[in-house]
């Protein structure tokens, strides 16, 4: 079960960032954004079975107790379609750029919704929907529904080639970097990615994708959610009817992440040297000074180029975790994350955010993606949040924020603030399967 926890969320948790905000967006007015599909894949429920009890760790008992009480439904005959897509979108400089994701849907039985499932996170570029077949994040296509989930930005075929990384006017050129949390970014590669989808359907099925949907999202896929909601709110002209979004343990509030994160000085997740590369990588005007970002392993004696190479998006957690605290077994790097190890001593200062200090310079960014803060927009469906207590990746108070936000704003919203996993090793992780099967309760019911 714990190995099918981290599989199943990942994480890259965090907050983050803007890059810089994009401008006005044109409806594409029929412009055909979906390119291609690849060689489709078909499962069935036993076969969903044995991946996850080969890749996700669960225990024959356990699986045969949920073969048994799905021997009940009519799922037990239920045949699925995985197909993956390349379609066009933008990056935050504006640049058209291919992107990939999938879609995943019934093939013998009407589908009985629609859901977007945006990616948990993942620090390596070597993960993404396209590239690793049928995954936990489409799991719900067996409750009958047509799954849409984009791999964003440096997934799939739009990942960055895991060189260097470029610093300051070096980027970001003709390269790519991740823009986590950057809600203008990821809302309209979502988008794009569920226009790509209905295209398909039309080109390549002959048939239409229903237009209501739902939206799902957990971890950094949670603030890609609210992302995605805001972005149709916003920017669609109708093709699209949101029923319910599902967001859980999402950085909502990155301006909030960051606070809480320096007074506690810990954070299971070395995420926070990727968020700042990431607003620098998309933003020269920056120029960060990273030996005044940083300290201790990330510069290498004072060298820029050990971050550099760590964070090139080609290493998993526990390389990093073990580059940066020593030669530990996983098991010990769980309980390894103080963040004095690598963070310079100016993020902990109260002056953190005052002209002089380095960090200052991220300040308007971590302040401006914060969806539910935005004024032009309030949500017309019901949001329902979630947050455990106690989590070490994304500190709670981004979910608190975003639901008292979004209270004021009058939306129709609810928060499950769980306090089960207040002691648990890992709440965060925890909470992702709390809220996963709350999820695939409420959709098998409704």
């Amino acid at each position: 079960m714990k190995k099918l926890r981290y599989l199943l969320v990942t994480g890259i948790t965090l907050f983050l960032f803007c890059s810089c905000q994009m401008d006005a967006w044109n409806p594409y007015g029929g412009k055909e954004v979906y390119v291609s599909s690849g060689t489709p894949s078909d499962y069935n429920v036993e076969e969903f079975f044995q991946i996850a009890q080969s890749e996700f760790g669960l225990s024959a008992d356990v699986v045969e107790m949920i073969r048994t009480a799905v021997s009940y439904t009519s799922i037990e005959k239920l045949i699925v379609r995985f197909v993956p897509l390349v379609y066009k979108t933008v990056d935050p400089a504006g640049r058209e750029v291919l992107a990939s994701g999938v879609v995943v849907y019934p093939l013998n039985q009407k589908a009985r919704g629609v859901i977007d499932v945006l990616p948990f996170g993942y620090l390596a570029n070597h993960q993404s929907a396209w590239s690793s077949g049928l995954s936990t994040e489409q799991v719900l296509v067996f409750l009958n529904q047509i799954i849409i989930t984009p791999d964003m930005l440096d997934q799939g075929v739009s990942a960055r080639e895991c060189t260097t990384l470029p610093l300051g006017d070096d980027a970001p050129g003709s390269d790519m970097y991740h823009p986590i949390l950057n809600m203008d970014n990821a809302g309209r590669v979502a988008y794009d990615m569920h226009i790509a989808a209905a295209q398909y359907f039309e080109k390549e099925l002959g048939r239409k994708l229903p237009k209501n949907t739902s939206i799902f999202g957990y971890s950094e896929g949670a603030a890609d959610a609210l992302a995605l909601n805001r972005w149709i709110d916003l920017h669609d002209n109708g093709n699209i009817i949101i029923d319910k979004t599902f967001s859980g343990g999402g950085a909502h509030d990155p301006m909030a992440a960051f606070e809480a994160l320096r007074v506690t000085r810990e954070q299971f997740y070395p995420i926070i040297p990727s968020i700042l590369y990431s607003i620098d990588f998309w933003d020269t005007s920056i120029n960060a000074d990273y030996s005044k970002l940083f300290t201790g392993p990330l510069l290498a004696e004072g060298q820029e180029s050990h971050f550099r190479d760590l964070y090139n998006r080609d290493h998993y957690i526990w390389t990093i975790k073990r580059a940066i605290y020593g030669p530990y077994s996983i098991e010990e790097l769980k309980f390894m994350n103080s963040l004095e190890v690598y963070m310079h001593p100016d993020f902990f200062v109260e002056g953190w955010t005052n002209e002089g200090n380095e960090f200052q310079k991220f300040i308007p960014y971590l302040k401006y993606n914060n969806c539910t803060a935005d004024p032009s927009w309030t949500p017309h469906n019901t949001i329902y949040l979630f947050h455990a207590v106690g989590d070490k990746h994304i500190p709670e108070v981004c979910t608190q924020n975003a639901y008292n936000n979004l209270l004021k704003k009058g939306a129709n919203v609810v928060y499950d603030r769980c306090l089960d996993f207040e002691n648990s090793d890992d709440p965060h992780m925890d909470g992702a399967i709390r809220f996963f099967v709350s999820c695939c309760g409420f959709f098998a019911l409704n």
